[in-house]
Protein backbone atom coordinates (compact mmCIF):
# COMPACT_ATOMS: atom_id res chain seq x y z
CA UNK A 1 0.00 0.00 0.00
CA UNK A 2 1.18 3.20 -1.07
CA UNK A 3 1.52 6.39 1.16
CA UNK A 4 -1.26 8.12 -1.34
CA UNK A 5 -3.77 5.09 -0.23
CA UNK A 6 -3.21 5.48 3.53
CA UNK A 7 -4.31 9.59 3.23
CA UNK A 8 -7.50 10.03 5.09
CA UNK A 9 -10.17 12.12 2.83
CA UNK A 10 -12.86 14.56 4.08
CA UNK A 11 -14.93 12.29 2.66
CA UNK A 12 -14.76 9.57 4.65
CA UNK A 13 -15.24 11.50 8.09
CA UNK A 14 -19.06 12.17 9.17
CA UNK A 15 -19.89 16.11 9.36
CA UNK A 16 -21.05 17.76 11.59
CA UNK A 17 -22.15 21.33 11.23
CA UNK A 18 -21.18 24.00 13.86
CA UNK A 19 -23.87 26.45 13.16
CA UNK A 20 -26.44 23.40 13.38
CA UNK A 21 -24.82 22.64 16.77
CA UNK A 22 -25.43 25.78 18.43
CA UNK A 23 -28.50 26.83 17.45
CA UNK A 24 -29.60 23.08 18.46
CA UNK A 25 -27.55 23.07 21.46
CA UNK A 26 -26.17 19.47 20.89
CA UNK A 27 -25.62 16.75 18.86
CA UNK A 28 -26.64 13.46 20.30
CA UNK A 29 -25.72 9.87 18.19
CA UNK A 30 -25.13 6.60 19.26
CA UNK A 31 -21.66 4.29 17.61
CA UNK A 32 -22.60 0.90 18.80
CA UNK A 33 -22.83 0.95 22.77
CA UNK A 34 -21.00 4.65 22.77
CA UNK A 35 -23.63 7.14 22.84
CA UNK A 36 -21.79 10.65 21.88
CA UNK A 37 -22.80 14.05 22.71
CA UNK A 38 -21.37 17.23 21.78
CA UNK A 39 -23.41 20.39 23.91
CA UNK A 40 -22.66 24.06 23.76
CA UNK A 41 -22.62 25.12 26.80
CA UNK A 42 -22.85 29.29 26.14
CA UNK A 43 -19.20 31.57 26.97
CA UNK A 44 -17.35 27.77 27.36
CA UNK A 45 -17.66 26.48 23.87
CA UNK A 46 -18.78 22.88 23.22
CA UNK A 47 -17.84 20.23 25.55
CA UNK A 48 -18.01 16.41 24.77
CA UNK A 49 -19.79 13.91 26.29
CA UNK A 50 -19.53 10.11 26.01
CA UNK A 51 -21.94 7.61 27.73
CA UNK A 52 -23.22 11.36 29.78
CA UNK A 53 -19.28 11.48 30.84
CA UNK A 54 -17.81 14.95 30.40
CA UNK A 55 -14.48 14.08 28.55
CA UNK A 56 -11.34 17.28 28.86
CA UNK A 57 -12.43 18.03 25.48
CA UNK A 58 -13.29 21.60 24.65
CA UNK A 59 -13.57 23.83 21.43
CA UNK A 60 -14.03 27.67 22.07
CA UNK A 61 -16.69 29.45 19.65
CA UNK A 62 -16.15 32.49 17.50
CA UNK A 63 -19.45 33.90 16.43
CA UNK A 64 -19.39 36.72 13.80
CA UNK A 65 -22.61 39.17 13.04
CA UNK A 66 -24.26 38.69 9.44
CA UNK A 67 -23.08 42.10 7.79
CA UNK A 68 -23.57 43.29 3.98
CA UNK A 69 -26.50 43.50 1.62
CA UNK A 70 -29.35 41.81 2.57
CA UNK A 71 -31.78 43.15 0.02
CA UNK A 72 -31.97 39.80 -1.53
CA UNK A 73 -33.04 38.21 1.65
CA UNK A 74 -36.41 40.77 1.65
CA UNK A 75 -33.90 43.41 4.14
CA UNK A 76 -34.28 41.22 7.24
CA UNK A 77 -32.57 38.25 9.32
CA UNK A 78 -33.96 36.83 11.75
CA UNK A 79 -32.46 38.16 15.04
CA UNK A 80 -31.88 34.70 16.62
CA UNK A 81 -30.00 34.07 13.51
CA UNK A 82 -28.07 36.41 12.79
CA UNK A 83 -24.75 34.71 13.50
CA UNK A 84 -22.36 32.63 11.52
CA UNK A 85 -20.60 30.70 13.87
CA UNK A 86 -17.08 28.91 14.06
CA UNK A 87 -15.60 26.47 15.92
CA UNK A 88 -11.82 26.90 17.22
CA UNK A 89 -9.34 24.25 16.32
CA UNK A 90 -6.18 23.38 18.14
CA UNK A 91 -4.00 25.55 15.58
CA UNK A 92 -6.02 28.50 16.60
CA UNK A 93 -7.93 28.59 13.31
CA UNK A 94 -11.62 29.03 12.46
CA UNK A 95 -13.95 25.72 11.74
CA UNK A 96 -17.03 25.66 10.35
CA UNK A 97 -17.21 21.60 11.28
CA UNK A 98 -16.40 19.35 13.23
CA UNK A 99 -15.51 15.73 12.35
CA UNK A 100 -15.99 12.34 13.53
CA UNK A 101 -14.48 9.04 12.42
CA UNK A 102 -16.18 5.76 13.50
CA UNK A 103 -12.98 3.00 14.41
CA UNK A 104 -13.74 -0.64 15.28
CA UNK A 105 -14.94 -1.44 18.76
CA UNK A 106 -17.20 0.89 19.41
CA UNK A 107 -14.30 3.75 19.23
CA UNK A 108 -14.02 7.23 17.44
CA UNK A 109 -12.19 10.12 16.90
CA UNK A 110 -13.27 13.66 16.66
CA UNK A 111 -11.87 16.78 15.55
CA UNK A 112 -11.41 19.38 12.65
CA UNK A 113 -9.97 18.24 9.50
CA UNK A 114 -6.08 19.16 10.62
CA UNK A 115 -6.85 17.27 13.58
CA UNK A 116 -7.86 14.33 11.55
CA UNK A 117 -4.94 15.53 8.91
CA UNK A 118 -7.88 15.10 6.41
CA UNK A 119 -7.47 16.23 2.96
CA UNK A 120 -10.26 16.99 0.09
CA UNK A 121 -10.19 14.08 -2.36
CA UNK A 122 -9.28 16.79 -5.65
CA UNK A 123 -6.26 17.95 -3.64
CA UNK A 124 -4.76 14.03 -3.41
CA UNK A 125 -5.16 13.75 -7.09
CA UNK A 126 -2.08 14.13 -9.19
CA UNK A 127 -2.37 16.10 -12.64
CA UNK A 128 -2.93 13.29 -14.79
CA UNK A 129 -5.82 11.83 -12.10
CA UNK A 130 -7.66 15.48 -12.02
CA UNK A 131 -7.82 14.57 -15.86
CA UNK A 132 -9.74 11.27 -15.14
CA UNK A 133 -11.87 12.69 -12.50
CA UNK A 134 -12.96 15.83 -14.90
CA UNK A 135 -13.97 13.04 -17.94
CA UNK A 136 -15.81 11.20 -15.23
CA UNK A 137 -17.94 14.43 -14.38
CA UNK A 138 -18.50 15.11 -17.83
CA UNK A 139 -19.64 11.89 -18.85
CA UNK A 140 -22.49 12.33 -15.69
CA UNK A 141 -23.36 15.93 -17.01
CA UNK A 142 -26.68 15.80 -18.73
CA UNK A 143 -25.84 16.26 -22.79
CA UNK A 144 -27.70 19.59 -22.35
CA UNK A 145 -24.74 20.62 -19.92
CA UNK A 146 -22.35 19.21 -21.57
CA UNK A 147 -22.92 21.23 -24.63
CA UNK A 148 -23.12 24.45 -22.52
CA UNK A 149 -19.65 23.76 -21.23
CA UNK A 150 -18.20 22.65 -24.81
CA UNK A 151 -19.61 25.96 -25.92
CA UNK A 152 -18.08 27.82 -22.90
CA UNK A 153 -14.50 26.25 -23.58
CA UNK A 154 -14.77 26.52 -27.23
CA UNK A 155 -15.59 30.67 -26.47
CA UNK A 156 -12.05 30.70 -23.76
CA UNK A 157 -9.44 29.03 -26.70
CA UNK A 158 -10.36 31.99 -29.35
CA UNK A 159 -9.99 34.62 -26.93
Amino acid sequence: MTNKNKVLKVEQLRKIPVQNLIYSGSWIRTIGNTKIELRHVGPDGICLLVNDLLQPVRWQIYERAIKGNIGYRGGYIPHDRAWVYYLIGSNGRRYRYLYLLALPGDHFRIGTREDHGAVYTCSCYSHRQRKIVQECHLLRLTKQQRERRERLTATEKYH
